[in-house]
């Protein structure tokens, strides 16, 4: 989650006040206007000071500004520049929230979604995940479509999820262009085609989405509608693994233990299933122990 800033930030904002006239020359070196007051705490972010960036934050939420009330939403969610808060971000949230910003909205989805601060709600979510979504937001769209497919506190329908997939994935959002494949790859709310499914795993690879990679891995690997090769699915996995997917070196252990495109090696598998598994994949585990308890690896 980033700060954002929806201004030109001033070079100097003492010479900015100056030239106003008035005030003697502390008063002039302390930004006044809320926006000048976000830009200054912006530019303290940036340059790694937190908490005068959150001091300036502050100052220029109490005077209403939406964006400034995010921000310092953002420095208690990440505990820069003071104590972390669930707790404070949400209070943030809300304040900007209620002047209709959707990033605010959508952040306060996120906060039920996990039950962080607050308690575990779908529900909730789906609430402020549709508020931003009525702002045009396109990972409001995203997560609205994740509880349609997986029917998180409302009733379960890929024709919904693909809905919202769809609004998100014309805004370019890489992880909703991904999921539509899946869909198209499983035939779920849609009429199943492997073409499809490749063209959007394209689309979303191209974004840089390391799933993306993945899904067209899975396609050669296992050659639906495509030609099979376990040489290029081995080069997609590759890429994704590069990405930091957790699914990437996952998918490289598999090959590497099965021998498909690689000579096979146990010891190459195991330690692809190690990475994995730092990176908190379960499955890699299940492999790994499986590795362990055949005798294919010691300890």
């Amino acid at each position: 989650m980033k700060k954002i800033v929806l201004f030109t930030l001033v070079a100097c904002f003492s010479l900015a006040l100056a030239a106003c006239g008035g005030g003697t020359e502390q008063e002039a070196e302390r930004p006044a206007s809320a926006e000048e007051l976000a830009a200054a705490g912006y530019e303290a972010d940036q340059a790694g000071d937190y908490e005068k960036a959150l001091e300036y934050y502050c100052l220029a939420a109490d005077q209403g500004l939406d964006y400034a009330q995010f921000n310092a939403g953002v420095s208690y969610y990440q505990g820069q520049g003071a104590e972390q808060s669930y707790e404070k971000a949400r209070e943030y949230w809300e304040l900007a929230a209620d002047q209709g910003f959707a990033l605010a909205e959508y952040s306060l989805g996120l906060l039920y979604y996990n039950g962080n601060g607050v308690e575990q709600s779908y529900e909730r979510a789906r609430e402020y995940y549709q508020l931003a979504a009525e702002h045009g937001y396109a990972d409001a769209y995203y997560s609205l479509g994740l509880l349609y497919e997986f029917g998180f506190g409302v009733d379960q329908s890929y024709e919904k999820a693909f809905e919202y997939y769809q609004l998100a994935a014309e805004q370019g959002q890489a992880m909703a262009i991904n999921n539509l494949g899946d869909l198209y790859e499983k035939g779920h709310g849609v009429e199943q085609s492997y073409e499809k499914a490749r063209e959007y795993y394209q689309r979303a690879a191209d974004l840089g989405e390391p799933y993306g990679f993945i899904g067209l891995g899975d396609l050669y690997r296992a050659g639906n509608g495509v030609e099979q090769s376990y040489e290029k699915a081995l080069a997609y996995y590759r890429q994704s693994a590069d990405l930091g997917s957790d699914a990437g070196n996952l998918r490289l252990g598999e090959l590497y233990e099965n021998g498909e495109g690689v000579e096979q090696s146990y010891e190459k598998a195991a330690e692809y299933y190690r990475l994995a598994i730092e990176q908190g994949n379960e499955a890699a585990s299940e492999h790994l122990n499986k590795l362990k308890n055949e005798g294919h690896i010691s300890e």
